[in-house]
C-alpha cells in the first residue's frame, strides 16, 4: 500500500509482487486502499488550488518565478550539452 503512494515505485510494485507470489485480492484490495488515498490527496490539493486560482493567475510572483525556474533549466541544459561535447573531443597531439 505504501508503494503505491511512492513515485516511481508505484509503477514498478507489480514486479515484485508477482516474483513474490502476493495473492490477487491482496495485491487488488493494497492497491486500490493506495491508489484511493493518493488520488484523494491529488484531488484535495486540485480543488484548493482552483479555489485560489484567481490570484495564482493574477500574481506576478509566481510567473516571476516560473520564468527564473525556466531560464536556470536552459542555461543548465546549455551548458551541460556543452560541457558533454568538451569531454568528447579527441584530444590533439600539439
Amino acid at each position: 500500500m505504501i508503494a503505491r503512494l511512492t513515485p516511481i515505485v508505484r509503477s514498478l510494485v507489480s514486479i515484485p509482487s508477482g516474483s513474490a507470489s502476493v495473492k490477487f485480492v491482496p495485491f487488488v484490495l493494497f492497491t486500490t486502499i493506495g491508489s484511493l488515498i493518493w488520488n484523494s490527496v491529488l484531488v484535495e490539493l486540485g480543488a484548493t488550488a482552483f479555489s485560489y486560482w484567481n490570484n495564482i493567475v493574477n500574481s506576478h510572483t509566481y510567473s516571476s518565478i516560473a520564468w527564473l525556474a525556466f531560464v536556470a533549466l536552459a542555461i543548465f541544459v546549455i551548458f551541460g550539452r556543452k560541457r558533454i561535447r568538451k569531454k568528447k573531443q579527441p584530444l590533439s597531439d600539439g
